[in-house]
């Protein structure tokens, strides 16, 4: 059994959340040595800078990622 911990401010880990309920998520590990070290710790542009945090939803996913836009 193996695990994957991944570190999101709480604002992106809302838009994970509602994406591990509606999307079918897939990804594919590469070994350490293919990245580059980080320490970045700040939350992405579409997060406010607000103690409350929004409620996510298809409107906020797709302005965040264009899922729609063609």
């Amino acid at each position: 059994m193996s695990s994957l911990t991944v570190v999101l401010s709480l604002c992106d880990a809302q838009y994970m959340s509602w994406l591990l309920v509606n999307a079918s998520l897939k990804y594919v590990l590469m070994s350490y040595h293919d990245y580059t070290p980080t320490t970045a710790t700040t939350p992405g542009p579409a997060c406010p800078s607000t103690t409350a945090l929004e409620i996510v939803g298809p409107r906020q996913a797709d302005a965040r990622w264009g899922f729609t836009a063609g």
